[in-house]
C-alpha cells in the first residue's frame, strides 16, 4: 500500500510541475512583475531602505525585510575594531542569508553599500588613496 501512495503522490508532482511556468522563461520584465506582484506594501516600502551596518544586526533585515545595508565611514564587522578580512565575509553572508531567509516568493538578496571613495579604510590593513580634491589639487 505504501509504494502505491508513494507512485501516486509522484503522478500527481510530475503532472501538476508541467503546468507551472519555470521562472527561466520569463523575461525580466515579467520575473519584475510577479515579484512586485507578490509583495506586501510592507515589503516594497522596507525594499527602498539601506541601514547602515552599525544600526541593524542580519536578524533585524530578516524580521523587517530590508532591501539594502550600508558600510560607512567607522563601521566594523560586530563593532569590533581589531577585525579581519574573514569577519567582513561573515558578516556579509549572515546580512545575505537573512535577506532571502522566509520571503515568500520575493527572495530578494540584500544589497551591500560601501563608503569607500578613496580606499576602505574600514578594512584593517587596506590601502588608502587621496580624495579626488586632493588629486585634483595637484594640478598635474
Amino acid at each position: 500500500m505504501a509504494l502505491y501512495n508513494e507512485n501516486y503522490f509522484l503522478i500527481l508532482f510530475f503532472a501538476f510541475l508541467g503546468f507551472q511556468k519555470s521562472i527561466l522563461q520569463l523575461t525580466t520584465e515579467e520575473r519584475v512583475a510577479d515579484l512586485i506582484e507578490s509583495m506586501s506594501v510592507e515589503k516594497k516600502v522596507a525594499q527602498m531602505f539601506m541601514v547602515e551596518i552599525g544600526s541593524i544586526t542580519p536578524e533585524e533585515v530578516e524580521k523587517f525585510k530590508i532591501g539594502a545595508i550600508l558600510n560607512g565611514g567607522g563601521s566594523f564587522p560586530y563593532k569590533k575594531k581589531d577585525h579581519i578580512v574573514e569577519d567582513w565575509v561573515k558578516l556579509a553572508d549572515e546580512y545575505f542569508l537573512a535577506s532571502i531567509k522566509n520571503r515568500d516568493k520575493a527572495r530578494i538578496p540584500i544589497i551591500w553599500g560601501t563608503d569607500a571613495v578613496h580606499g576602505h579604510n574600514n578594512l584593517k590593513g587596506a590601502t588608502l588613496f587621496p580624495h579626488n580634491i586632493g588629486l585634483g589639487a595637484t594640478q598635474s
